[in-house]
This record gives structure tokens, sequence and C-alpha cells, in this order.
């Protein structure tokens, strides 16, 4: 069902609802809403373009929403109209969420019912949608992303007769090939696999390092801090560390403002504090 057409700068967009069974092997059973978004671009609107059907990655989101003619939609929308589907169970397709399962008796029947989410369920939906707008006899073009690259997978065992062409960005696992451009040379592998081995090492190493360390939280992680008195401390006061101010209280005599403080501990919020003296100025000569 079309539900409206409009346009954005450079993008002529048509949504499209569509009723299609929960179980495909149940066709006359439950029924669900499958939401798309056709895209054409304005200057060829009216051509007699192919489709292009693009599968998101995820699993578990809804299809992107243009709001320009740029990107990967501006150079596929020189060649093709493009569909943008919301797979079932996403975006403004009949949703899975907690909530709708909630209705649900028994986890046993949460779990059948996502059994009808899979990617088989994915493309039986896109070849009910395909014989609504191109036809039956007309196949189309896919584009699959991440987890969008399985369903076409899936899609090229299940129902090739629908297609035309079959585009993956990610998603494919290495397997046997004679194919040469599909293989991957040993040298990538290899390099690939001392590279990650460094990286882990590293930061094993750094995390194990860390866990040797003694912990200190709190505030008593302020001990030793440099802070600077933002008021006399006579012997009570204010003073500013790590950008906060705290009530503070020296025990080596008064100290002026914005003088230099070091944290010696803390007592309840307060902390106790005492002049802070730079390396260079920690012993003097005596006079002569």
């Amino acid at each position: 069902m079309n539900l409206t057409s409009y346009q954005i700068p450079g993008l002529v967009l048509t949504e499209h609802e569509f009723r299609v069974p929960l179980d495909h092997g149940r066709p006359q059973g439950e029924q669900i809403t499958i939401f798309a978004r056709e895209v054409r671009a304005t200057a060829k609107r009216d051509a007699a373009l192919p489709w292009l059907v693009f599968f998101q990655g995820g699993p578990g989101f809804g299809a992107p929403r243009p709001a320009e003619n740029s990107g990967w939609l501006k150079r596929a929308l020189q060649d093709y109209r493009v569909l943008l589907l919301d797979q079932r169970g996403t975006g403004r397709s009949t949703p899975v969420t907690f909530q709708t399962l909630a209705r649900l008796p028994s986890p046993q029947a949460q779990a059948d019912y996502l059994k009808h989410f899979r990617a088989d369920a994915i493309v039986a939906d896109a070849e009910l949608i395909r014989q609504a707008l191109a036809g039956p006899d007309t196949p189309w073009t896919v584009l699959g992303q991440s987890y969008g690259g399985f369903c076409v997978l899936t899609y090229l065992s299940h129902a090739p007769q629908g297609l035309a062409g079959a585009l993956i960005t990610g998603g494919l696992l290495l397997f046997d090939t004679s194919v040469s451009y599909l293989r991957v040379s040993w040298l990538v592998l290899a390099v690939a696999g001392v590279v990650g081995f460094l990286f882990f090492s590293l930061v094993v190493g750094k995390v194990a390092r860390s866990a040797r360390r003694p912990h200190a939280t709190g505030l008593e992680s302020m001990v030793g801090a440099i802070g600077v008195a933002l008021s006399p401390l006579t012997p009570e006061g204010q003073v500013r560390l790590h950008g906060e101010t705290w009530k503070a209280r020296t025990e080596e005599g008064d100290l002026l403002k914005d003088e230099p403080v070091e944290v010696l501990r803390t007592e309840g919020l307060t902390l106790v504090v005492k002049r802070h003296r730079r390396p260079d100025t920690d012993t003097q000569g005596d006079p002569a």
C-alpha cells in the first residue's frame, strides 16, 4: 500500500506498507506489517529505472532515513530506484520488543515467535514485495550491509530467481573458493594475525599491571594531590583541587591565599593539607 509521497532536496520519497504472514508456512495466519521507503533522484523521478533493495545491518536496525542526496545513495540513484526496507521487527515494521514479547504466555512461545524473524523470513517478505512493486517476472538487485549481507546470501540460496544482481558490503565469511579475486592471501592473514596478537598482548599486559597496583578510590585517591588555597587557611579555609572547591585545614601554621597546598589525608569531607614545597625549595643552604 502506497502511504504518501513527498520531496526533500534532490530526492523524491514514497512510503509503502505491506501486509505479510508472520509465518510464511501459514500464509492465512497472523499478519504483520513491513514498511519500506522508495527513493528516487528528483532529476530521474519519471525514469523507468530498475529496483535496488537495501538490506540493513544489525540485526535490529531499521533502514537509513535519507536527509539529502549524498553518499552511496547518490551513486545508486544514478542507475536505480532504491527501496530502503525496514526488515521485520525493525523501524516502522511490526516491532519485536520486550513489550511485544510480554504478551506471549511462556518463554517457549516467545522463542517460537522469534523464529519468524530470521533471514529466511526477511527474504520471503522481500519476494512478496518484489512481486507487488516490480511484478512476478521482474527480478531486482539487492544490496546487503553487514547482517544485510547474510540476508543477501540467504536470498541467493532461497530465491535466486528473484535476483538480477547481489551486492554485499560486509557480512561475507571466509570460505574455500576457486575464484581468485574472492581469496584472501596467506600474507594478509599472517599480517592480520601478528597485528592482532601484538595488540591483544599489549592490552592484556596493561590490564595485568593495572590489576597489581594498589587501588585508591574516592577521597583516598586525593592524598598527595596538589591544589591551591582559595582563601587564607587560619587554620581552616577553602582550597581548589581538581577543579573543585573543598573545605580544608592546615596543621603547620597559617597559609596564605593562592599558596600551593598538598593533601596529607582526609577527615570526612575535609582535606588536611600542608604547604606544598617545590623540590628546588625543599632545602636551603645556610646563610653565609
